[in-house]
């Protein structure tokens, strides 16, 4: 039974950490600059939060300078009940200051309050006089509502008469405050450019990574990347430069080998093509010298093929239709049936001999195993597709991959006007991924290949 319910738990609905992640992942912004952005916005959301929650937000709070004067006007009410009416207005004349204006008059002071809650301030000051309980308290206001607003605070002492203390807003703090909301838009419009600046520049060495390293993969001889920023960033760029260095002389170690090797195959070669001069059966000898021939060929591709890699042409732009259509009527007078489809004009930048190469090789594939080729350039959202379609039977798709393979063949003959030499897809491939771009094989529906040459619009 146990064993079944941990079958049946593991083989049942995720768990519930698992549909959270998941659905993290698909909320979360796929940019590190964006998942900064996020953390630190987020981060300030919650504080600004809390900060409505657990703050006080009232209007009409009463902090430390109110509890002071409240205390200051409980003491000069007692004094002023104690005090003879004929001393009443030289003790106001002496509590008055630059917070507090005293008088004393037989009529409270103004108690308009110019459309504000008078209620709630009328409480909170009754509180803070708790000790005059049961006498006549009132609030007013004078001016109009800002902070050169003064507060009008009548208090009825136990004679009858009345005490009016007046005292300006900004001493009580009860100026409510513009709460229009601009303060808090700019203040938020102004942290959150700031952390999209910030974050923008974190990420920014990671961008500047990432397209060296797919620089590199089409071009060995890129430029090194500068040294400069954080010290981890200095070490990241040292390290990838040094990392470019290795690649450099690992493939130029490989083509001085393949160098020596050639030079040491055509001594052989020579030496063949001379033996063979003298081979008396004049059909032995015709064969001897045809397959030396074809290995020399094959050495030639060979050595071209290695050097095509490291070697990149310079970019330039060209006409590329007017390219594949010119290829196209060359192959169509020698070689075989070749027709061309596409607009009359399209500028590309490239490595025009590259392009070249790579176009002719797909056209007389098409030609030698197909009998024919149709050449479509076109151009649309995902960049540009050169398709050249030809009637032969196709290549079984296990294989499409297999023969972009170096000297991989599909026919086993190994005579090069039906099997070549197995490095045309290969350079062709090279050549299209060197451009930011690739080749796909596909098969008819029922004879027939496409090979599709496709490129961004915009190479880098």
């Amino acid at each position: 039974m146990i064993r079944r319910r941990h079958r049946h738990r593991r083989h049942g609905k995720p768990h519930f950490k698992s549909r959270l992640r998941g659905k993290m992942r698909r909320i979360t912004p796929p940019g590190l600059a964006g998942r900064i952005i996020l953390f630190v916005v987020g981060i300030l959301l919650v504080v600004q939060v809390v900060g409505w929650i657990f703050g006080d937000d009232d209007g009409w709070q009463i902090d430390e300078p109110q509890e002071v004067i409240a205390e200051q006007v409980i003491a000069a009410t007692h004094l002023l009940d104690k005090a003879p009416p004929s001393e009443r207005g030289a003790i106001s004349a002496a509590l008055s200051g630059v917070l507090m204006q005293v008088e004393i008059d037989d009529e409270p002071g103004p108690a308009k309050f110019h459309g504000r809650d008078l209620e709630d301030i009328q409480d909170e000051v009754n509180d803070l006089l708790s000790p005059l309980e049961g006498r006549a308290i009132r609030v007013g206001y004078r001016g109009e509502w800002g902070w050169d607003g003064v507060i009008v605070l009548s208090v009825q002492l136990l004679d009858g008469d009345w005490v009016i203390y007046r005292f300006p807003i900004r001493t009580f703090s009860y100026y409510d405050q513009d709460r229009s909301g601009w303060g808090t838009a700019f203040f938020w419009i102004f942290v959150i450019g700031a952390i999209f600046w910030f974050s923008n520049r974190l990420a920014r060495p990671i961008r500047t990574f990432a397209d060296a390293a797919d620089r590199l993969g089409r071009d060995i001889n890129i430029a090194p990347l500068p040294v400069t920023g954080s010290r981890e960033l200095r070490r990241a760029a040292t390290a990838f430069n040094n990392m470019q260095t290795r690649i450099q002389r690992m493939i130029d170690d490989r083509a001085l080998m393949l160098a020596a090797i050639a030079h040491d195959l055509r001594t052989v070669l020579t030496r063949l093509r001379l033996r063979a001069e003298f081979i008396e059966d004049i059909e032995q000898q015709n064969k001897a010298a045809a397959d030396i021939e074809e290995m020399q060929a094959m050495l030639d591709a060979g050595l071209a093929f290695a050097r095509g890699e490291t070697e990149v042409e310079e970019r330039r732009t060209i006409d590329l239709a007017a390219l594949v259509r010119s290829l196209t009527e060359d192959f169509s007078k020698t070689d075989g049936p070749a027709h061309y489809f596409g607009p009359d004009h399209l500028p590309f930048r490239c490595g025009p001999n590259e392009m070249r190469r790579a176009v002719s090789n797909l056209i007389r594939n098409a030609i030698v195993y197909g009998s024919k080729a149709e050449v479509h350039l076109t151009r649309g959202a995902q960049g540009i597709a050169v398709s050249i379609t030809d009637e032969g039977p196709g290549i079984p798709t296990d294989l499409h991959e297999s023969v972009f393979q170096p000297f991989f063949r599909v026919e086993n003959s190994r005579n090069r006007e039906t099997g070549g030499t197995g490095l045309g897809l290969a350079i062709a491939r090279t050549i299209a991924r060197r451009h930011g771009g690739n080749i796909e094989l596909k098969n008819g529906p029922e004879r027939g290949l496409t090979a599709t040459l496709t490129l961004p619009s915009s190479p880098t």
